[in-house]
């Protein structure tokens, strides 16, 4: 019976081992990624990106010498130019009907590179984000963002310059450093919202649930800022100059410990900075 017992075990161990490389091989060609590179001249007024909210997409806008669109993934990507303005859409090459990944052949996460040159100030707006989207050392126009509602999502932008950006989302977290946003509205309920080393005009910061933190702010910065349960920290790398501060927590406590601050302001006032919370506290460094 032990004999019997062992030579089973060993049979099934070869069928299924057998069974699973043939899937994985079979696999491993359905799964094939799609790759595509279209230049583009640097003539583009408007830039718009419609992506698949049924899977995560990392979308790079950044800096290069020629205007292209570049794309590794599962979907197939459809780019049109009518006159100044460039469509960009993500589209479904066949039905996904596995559920759980165990495959190593199957990709999770897309990947949407534009380049944009230096010259070139454009419009941009992108829909149905559910992933990542990171700016680097780019100068756009108006940038609008329009998240997956149901998906957390992820925005940085890095050494770049956007005279204004519109972006709200549920769940998402927000990092800016060493950029300039000079108008514009941020709107998260919750995630981490953190800016460093970057000038604000004319922005309004907002998330319900978690910090607002603003770190080494540039000393001209002009925006409001709000979160209903938790804290807004700024803290500047150098001395702020003609700021003027309006801060209302309203079950919260305000601190300022920015020894450059006499009742509330310094110079002329003409840079204001509006602060509310809720229950969180307001530090200002």
């Amino acid at each position: 019976m032990k004999k019997f017992f062992i030579v089973g075990f060993i049979l099934f161990t070869i069928c299924f081992v057998a069974a699973t490389l043939t899937w994985f091989n079979v696999d491993k060609t359905h799964f094939k990624e799609n790759k595509y590179h279209k230049p583009l001249d640097s003539h583009i007024s408007k830039l718009s990106i419609n992506l698949k909210d049924d899977i995560h997409t990392t979308t790079i806008i950044k800096e290069g010498k020629h205007f292209s669109i570049d794309y590794q993934g599962r979907r197939y990507v459809d780019v049109t130019k009518e006159k100044s303005e460039v469509s960009v859409k993500e589209k479904v090459n066949r039905k996904d009907t596995y559920g759980m990944n165990f495959n190593p052949f199957k990709r999770n996460d897309n990947c949407l590179v534009v380049t944009i040159p230096k010259q070139v100030n454009s419009n941009l707006e992108i829909s149905n984000i559910s992933g990542k989207i990171h700016f680097k050392n780019v100068h756009l126009n108006k940038v609008k963002l329009i998240p997956n509602t149901k998906a957390i999502t992820y925005l940085a932008i890095d050494s770049s310059i956007i005279n204004e950006l519109r972006y709200s989302n549920e769940i998402s977290n927000v990092n800016i450093q060493n950029s300039r946003i000079l108008g514009g509205r941020i709107k998260v309920d919750s995630g981490e919202f953190n800016l460093e080393d970057t000038l604000l005009k004319n922005v309004a910061l907002i998330n319900h649930k978690d910090d607002i933190t603003l770190k080494n702010m540039q000393p001209i910065c002009n925006f409001k800022a709000s979160s209903d349960e938790s804290d807004i920290n700024i803290n500047y790398r150098s001395k702020p100059k003609n700021v003027a501060l309006k801060l209302n927590p309203v079950y919260g406590k305000e601190h300022i410990t920015n020894p450059n601050f006499k009742d509330y302001r310094i110079g002329n006032g003409k840079n204001q900075i509006e602060l509310y919370t809720y229950y969180g506290d307001i530090n200002v460094k």
